[in-house]
């Protein structure tokens, strides 16, 4: 059984409206920690917990005759990671779990529930030291969002799915 701690580098394609095509790529930092009980000698289990700010990600909402800012706050997963022992120092892994979404439309707080999946790759460096690369899909419903803005109402369906490129060194306790 081990704890770890992983900050790390974080390629995020953020979330969009659906009237956009572009995919925005964002760097952050994302903060994960994670408890690891051993099934067998080639087999363990994460049961994590992972929080992704996203500082400085917006997008807009606008009609003809108005526009108001979109702000992704954060995002939160809770999940569990089988991990499979490949060789002696390298595993893989498969990510699922439930994820939560803040966004602030026009100063008001908004919550999106949905899911996260992911695969992942770790390699362990040193006895407590491990790099790993993961990549995670997060699903969110989708949500018709609307603020009033200028006297009038601007309402749009606002996707907040996205995918994320995760690379970095964890410590294991």
């Amino acid at each position: 059984m081990t704890f770890s701690f992983d900050p790390f580098t974080q390629l995020f394609l953020d979330a969009r409206s659906r009237t956009e095509d572009a995919f925005v790529v964002e760097a952050g930092i994302n903060f994960n920690a994670a408890y690891q009980k051993n099934i067998s000698e080639n087999l363990s289990v994460l049961i994590g917990l992972e929080l992704s700010p996203h500082i400085g990600q917006k997008t807009s909402l606008t009609n003809l005759s108005a526009a108001t800012d979109i702000e992704r706050d954060y995002t939160v997963s809770a999940y569990l990671q089988p991990q499979l022992q490949i060789s002696k120092n390298s595993a893989i892994s498969f990510k699922t779990g439930l994820s939560r979404a803040k966004v602030d439309v026009n100063n008001q707080s908004v919550d999106y529930d949905g899911y996260v999946f992911g695969l992942g790759y770790r390699h362990q460096l040193k006895t407590n030291l491990f790099w790993f690369g993961e990549f995670n899909q997060y699903i969110f419903s989708d949500e018709n969002t609307s603020a009033m803005v200028g006297g009038g109402l601007l309402q749009q369906d606002l996707d907040l799915d996205s995918r994320s490129l995760n690379l970095g060194l964890g410590y294991q306790f």
